[in-house]
């Protein structure tokens, strides 16, 4: 059962659920909390739940940076791969949180670099991770990463 409380002008919803950690959340109105406490805990009943708090927080350029400090530096020849991660950084994607991504997305701008005729838009945007077009779902899995 959810626990919902005002605190000041807003309500915080609260869930404690055994075999989840406790998930919080405010809102600005009484009725908004209610219907996302009863639409998280129906997900951890049909134990469907995953919490994407992280994927709401984290953006594009946020997941893109971090990789770069951490990941390629240990490839065999960064360059390309660093400039790779630039212009996905300078793309007006990287601006969005990871939660709010969605496969369309990817392959509107690899439609966008193919009609301008830039060198590589040929190939798809992330390697051999994107090969088939039924990469590109209309929905994100629920923990903010793509559906394959």
């Amino acid at each position: 059962m959810a626990y919902i409380s005002q605190r000041g002008a807003y309500w915080r919803a609260e869930i404690r659920r055994r075999g989840y950690k406790p998930v919080y959340r405010t809102f600005d109105t009484k009725q908004q909390a209610q219907q996302w406490a009863r639409r998280v805990e129906s997900e951890m009943d049909s134990r469907a739940y995953v919490d994407r708090t992280e994927a709401e927080r984290t953006t594009l350029r946020q997941a893109l940076e971090r990789y770069r400090r951490e990941i390629v530096p240990e490839k065999r020849h960064p360059y390309q791969e660093n400039r790779r991660i630039q212009r996905w950084i300078d793309n007006d994607l990287s601006h969005r949180t990871l939660a709010n991504l969605r496969g369309a997305d990817f392959a509107k701008y690899q439609d966008e670099r193919r009609a301008a005729g830039q060198p590589g838009a040929q190939k798809t945007p992330f390697g051999s991770n994107f090969r088939s077009s039924a990469t590109f779902s209309k929905s994100p899995a629920r923990n903010g990463a793509w559906k394959r």
